[in-house]
């Protein structure tokens, strides 16, 4: 099921129908996703690997072509992996195309840093930065920076782990109405079961705040 679930919206013009192109619709259809990535180690303890990788995600779907996604990731870089660290930085590039036109690339620098505490407490920080470049509306093209911390508790000889998230986030675009940054937080559990089964549930919640008002004739404020 794709679009709104009402027909009508509210806006300060009064209640507008929504487009048909942009209502509720129902269709079935076929996703696929796969993946390879490559470590080249020297053979040295506590050293640097080179790593890169290679993902993508491709939907069709029967009645709603436009809404088909096709994705794809490459990316490179070093990481170092010690007895209770591991460091990671490499640059990323990605493509979006949506309903079988291109939508979006994007390209910059991810890292990331795991430390080991002691046997029960891990700690993890993760970062990007970002060049956000879209195919129709450069209106839109924003540079997005993005950092968040993460503590798990691992429990029972790390049968089960829990974690809890936090971060904030930054996208300055073209316009102000595109510009926006806010804060999420996140509650998560995993659990090893019999027969190589892995269960979990993660529970998350964002606030985004955007600097202007896009369309002043519909919004008497900026989104939230």
């Amino acid at each position: 099921i794709y679009g709104p679930a009402e027909e009508e919206i509210d806006t300060l013009l009064g209640t507008l129908l929504v487009a048909p192109p942009a209502q509720e619709a129902d269709t079935v259809g076929l996703a696929l996703s796969g993946g390879a990535n490559m470590i080249y180690d020297g053979g040295m303890r506590d050293a640097w690997q080179f790593i890169s990788g290679a993902s993508g995600y491709n939907s069709w779907l029967s009645d709603e072509t436009d809404q088909e996604i096709l994705f794809g990731r490459a990316s490179a870089g070093a990481q170092y992996v010690g007895s209770k660290t591991l460091a990671r930085l490499e640059g990323v590039f990605d493509h979006l195309n949506y309903g079988g036109e291109s939508l979006l690339n994007a390209y910059g620098a991810a890292a990331r840093w795991n430390q080991a505490i002691d046997e029960e407490w891990l700690a993890t920080f993760n970062g990007k930065v970002e060049q956000r470049d879209y195919t129709d509306n450069e209106e839109r093209d924003a540079l997005y920076g993005e950092a968040r911390f993460t503590a798990h508790r691992l429990l029972e000889k790390q049968r089960y782990r829990v974690h809890a998230t936090a971060g904030a986030f930054r996208e300055d675009a073209e316009i102000d109405g595109f510009s926006n940054q806010g804060w999420l937080a996140e509650l998560g559990a995993e659990a090893s079961l019999p027969f190589s089964v892995t269960a979990y549930a993660t529970a998350g919640y964002r606030v985004t705040d955007y600097d202007e008002i896009l369309l002043a004739s519909l919004q008497g404020s900026p989104r939230e």
